[in-house]
């Protein structure tokens, strides 16, 4: 069925290449003229524009590949640019084990990354870094993009949400109280800014991330629809990328909002070949710590004086990671959701009965 979903990789494109032994491109498997062997692959490319992915493969397939034992397919581009197919070839891989990369496409890459995974498991944790939080309820006349039917009611499936990297200057305050209504995290731009490693546990905390272009300052990629002044930088991204790669609960990833007409001199491709290639290195490194029990972990309890509460850290023994638990009440389809990535900060700051508000925001959550 997967096949019926993808074409394959551009002959031209591979023929036009050379690359060496220790390179990207030589080192996967790639959807030529027979569909690939899915045994055992980790990772899954996948084009959703054909022109676009092609020029970022080119880019890509010119990079390292120290990965070693890591099996990765390059399952081509996407036949039909709808939603609801895109959706369906997200699927199909996360059923199958396989976390796929999705570039080279549009905002609708994000509406089917949910609802791909929503079909999967029934309380979903979504992130997008983004400069705008795109939800225009309150908005007359004006479509700021996919959040919409994702946030329209509390039906759909969405546990959690997380933005990184907003500009305050492009986001509407009712949607600000709308997000803080629903506990919904959001990183700005300016925190990042003031401790990067911030950025980290909200990563880790989500079953899928996607990644606009439009998040970056127009000074590293250029190769947008709109680009503007502020933003994230290319190192930003490529970290962001990395702590993505190294998440065990993270599922899939996506990069979109690449305009290949305003790319001077294939910067942009060569940012977005580098972000795939360091979420491949994340990935390569992961620890297989995603706390599905407390085995391997040591707990912290920390006891608020004044009442009878107390809250239990857990950090992990293999990576150095910290989690806190929330209420053992949590539904059944929460459990996965139970233990909340968090820094070694916010024990620090337990300690000190200053509970973060991102700490408190989660444990709203499941009240």
């Amino acid at each position: 069925m997967l096949q019926s979903w993808l074409k394959n990789v551009d002959e031209k494109l591979l023929s036009n290449l050379e690359v060496g032994a220790w390179q990207f491109g030589s080192n996967i498997e790639i959807f030529e003229d027979e569909f690939p062997n899915l045994e055992n692959v980790k990772i899954a490319l996948i084009g959703l524009e054909s022109k676009a992915a092609n020029i970022i493969r080119k880019e890509l397939y010119q990079l390292s590949f120290p990965f070693k034992k890591l099996r990765i397919a390059d399952l081509g581009n996407l036949r039909n640019q709808d939603e609801n197919f895109l959706s369906g070839c997200i699927r199909e891989l996360i059923e199958g084990g396989i976390v796929p990369i999705l570039f080279g496409g549009g905002a609708q890459t994000s509406t089917a990354q949910f609802f791909a995974h929503k079909q999967v498991q029934s309380a979903v944790n979504m992130l997008e870094v983004d400069e705008r939080i795109r939800y225009d309820a309150f908005l007359e006349g004006i479509n700021l993009g996919p959040l919409n039917d994702i946030f329209k009611n509390r039906r759909t499936g969405l546990f959690h949400f997380t933005n990184i990297g907003y500009q305050s200057h492009f986001v509407e305050p009712p949607v600000l109280s709308y997000c803080d209504k629903r506990d919904f995290d959001y990183l700005r731009l300016g925190a990042i800014r003031q401790d990067f490693t911030s950025a980290e546990p909200f990563i880790r905390d989500a079953d899928f991330i996607s990644f606009n272009l439009a998040a970056l300052n127009s000074t590293f990629a250029a190769g947008q629809e709109n680009p503007t002044p502020n933003g994230l930088t290319s190192e930003d991204a490529c970290q962001l990328s990395r702590y993505a790669g190294i998440s065990d609960k993270l599922k899939s990833f996506s990069i979109y909002g690449f305009a290949p007409h305003n790319d001077m001199h294939s910067q942009t491709a060569q940012l977005l070949a580098q972000m795939i290639w360091y979420f491949v290195d994340g990935y390569h490194d992961r620890k297989n710590d995603f706390p599905a029990s407390q085995n391997g972990m040591t707990e912290y309890v920390v006891a608020l004086n004044g009442s009878d509460s107390e809250i239990s850290f857990w950090k992990s023994n293999s990576s150095g990671r910290w989690w806190i638990q929330v209420s053992e009440k949590a539904k059944k389809k929460e459990q996965r959701h139970r233990l909340i990535p968090c820094s070694p900060a916010d024990y620090e700051a337990a300690c000190r009965e200053d509970l973060s508000e991102r700490v408190l925001k989660a444990i709203r959550r499941f009240d």
